[in-house]
């Protein structure tokens, strides 16, 4: 029990920290999007 108690305490801390840095917030969900089109659009291209 102990366990999942502190396992949501850092989780709580990590997303309050997140939620504060929005570069972060941007690196860890926007950026890979915008890789895997920029990379599914290049190898489409390059099929061609």
């Amino acid at each position: 029990m102990n366990v999942i108690s502190d396992s949501a305490t850092m989780l709580r801390r990590n997303l309050r920290h997140t939620m504060r840095n929005s570069l972060a917030l941007f690196n860890g969900v926007v950026m890979p999007v915008f890789l895997m089109f920029l990379m599914g659009s290049a190898s489409s291209a390059s099929s061609c």
